[in-house]
């Protein structure tokens, strides 16, 4: 299977409305949250919070989320 990539996960323009998007299981989840965090250095603590927002955040949650990292990369 592909990895999922935060630009397939979640929109990186200005969301209007709540992501809406096909169930992504919880590998899925993980692969496009840590591809938005590609290139950051991450400790240990990050690592538990990454872990956290995993188990706690819905589909459409994390794709905010990703979204907002995404956009700010892109804004440098």
């Amino acid at each position: 299977m592909a990895i999922m990539k935060a630009r397939h996960f979640a929109p990186v323009t200005p969301l209007e409305t709540e992501p809406l998007g096909p169930y992504t299981d919880p590998e899925q989840r993980e692969e496009a949250l840590r591809d938005a965090l590609r290139g950051v250095d991450l400790g240990t603590y990050d690592e538990r919070m990454i872990a956290w927002t995993l188990n706690q955040f819905d589909n459409s949650s994390l794709r905010v989320f990703v979204s907002w990292i995404e956009r700010a990369r892109v804004s440098g």
